[in-house]
This record gives structure tokens, C-alpha cells and sequence, in this order.
């Protein structure tokens, strides 16, 4: 249960990580 939170916030933070790098 205390994964669940953590999965959740994994694609966002992927997402922040690969915006700029997209770029």
C-alpha cells in the first residue's frame, strides 16, 4: 500500500525528466 502513492508520482516525475529532454 505504501507503493501505491509511489507508483502514481513515478510517471510524473518521469514525465518532468523527459520533458526537458525531449527538448
Amino acid at each position: 500500500m505504501t507503493y501505491e502513492p509511489s507508483l502514481v508520482k513515478l510517471p510524473e516525475v518521469v514525465q518532468i525528466i523527459a520533458d526537458p529532454l525531449k527538448r
